[in-house]
């Protein structure tokens, strides 16, 4: 049953109670704020997914726009120099979208949507920034453990930039999510 049958159905449910049976006052008002509850049970969620949405293609945008811009122009020539010999030579799109898919419904998961508008700016950019750094670490760490001549200054940038750019995406993610569906707490 879907979200919306079940508030259809709870509603109808409430209305023949009440009209099927001799209430008194007290009763009215419990029918009535059942049907208030369920309709607000009701924006909640919508308001929810509004939320997540926003915050999820908030981080989106920033996240592809900043890398498409750093790998493709400010740091393509460090990445050639130090590891050219390994990169293809146009990118697996599918695998790339993939890794961007996860990648910020990780930041999400982990920074955005717990933060909320009641938890600052701070927290959650901190926590995105952290995030970042663990995830971009686990990468470059692994490549300098098993990869022969990897350079360990491009692997100190590339956990540098994780760190700066999930925290940029994050802070993307919960300003469109505030500004799309602001939650009571800002209201």
């Amino acid at each position: 049953m879907t979200a919306h049958s079940k508030w259809y159905s709870d509603s109808v449910g409430a209305l023949v109670d009440l009209s099927t049976q001799r209430v008194g006052p007290l009763e009215h008002r419990y029918f009535a704020q059942r049907l208030v509850g369920l309709h607000a049970g009701r924006s909640t969620m919508a308001a929810m997914m509004k939320r997540a949405l926003a915050s999820y293609l908030g981080t989106m945008i920033v996240m592809v726009g900043l890398d498409m811009l750093w790998l493709g122009v400010i740091a393509k020539p460090i990445y050639q120099q130090g590891i050219g010999h390994l990169m293809a030579e146009k990118p697996n799109v599918p695998v790339a979208v993939l890794f961007y898919a996860l990648f910020v419904l990780g930041l999400v998961v982990f920074a955005v949507a717990p933060a909320g508008p009641a938890r600052g700016w701070g927290k959650t950019m901190g926590t995105a920034a952290l995030f970042g750094f663990f995830a971009y670490a686990t990468y470059d760490l692994t490549n300098l453990a098993t990869l022969k001549q990897w350079p360990i200054g491009l692997s100190v940038l590339d956990m540098v930039w994780g760190t700066c750019i999930s925290a940029a995406a994050a802070a993307g993610g919960k300003a469109l999510m505030d500004w799309v569906a602001p939650s009571a707490a800002t209201n």
